[in-house]
């Protein structure tokens, strides 16, 4: 139950609310420069082709361990430590 909600939908659209409220820029004019910086770079951006291949457990268990521990959460409050017990190892 999530601030009196207890259907699926309503928690789920309640969260969407609060994150859209969280994740707003501070100034519209720095967040459609970068904006426009992303989409370029990303249109540009030649790289390693992945498929279902590429990411294996192996790699999810180096990367996994290569986690800073003691940070801060982010915006979806998951730190690091939950990552690392979460993973069977």
């Amino acid at each position: 139950m999530t601030d009196s909600c207890n259907d699926a939908k309503d928690i789920a659209d309640r969260f969407a609310s609060v994150f859209q409220d969280a994740c707003v820029p501070n100034s519209l004019q720095h967040h459609n420069n970068m904006q426009a910086q992303f989409s370029t770079q990303y249109m540009q951006y030649v790289g390693k082709n992945f498929d279902d291949k590429t990411i294996i457990v192996d790699l999810v268990s180096q990367c996994i361990e290569k986690l800073n521990k003691d940070k801060a959460p982010g915006l979806d409050d998951l730190t690091a430590e939950h990552i690392i017990f979460a993973h069977p190892t």
